[in-house]
């Protein structure tokens, strides 16, 4: 049943939020809590306690995660440059 379900809804354009191993991004993700841990970069999420779920560019449900602290600082992400 749950995944007729899902399956319908991604036939109508919903996406599951999963970011686990991804940087915090607070538009997508809800921290519930932090973790130390030096390997990996600040702010991963380390942990995915609820899915969330995504139609288009808006968000229904926001993921439920724990995230990282104490590592190295993330580098800045590159820009787009806009050259098309």
């Amino acid at each position: 049943v749950h995944t007729k379900l899902v399956d319908a809804l991604r036939k109508d354009g919903v996406e599951v939020i999963n970011p686990e191993g991804q940087a915090f991004d607070a538009l997508e993700a809800q921290a519930v809590s932090t973790v130390d841990d030096a390997t990996v970069p600040d702010e991963t999420v380390a942990q995915v306690y609820q899915l969330g779920y995504r139609m288009g560019e808006k968000v229904l449900r926001p993921a439920m995660v724990t995230v990282t602290t104490g590592g190295p600082k993330r580098p800045p992400e590159p820009e787009d440059s806009g050259d098309e």
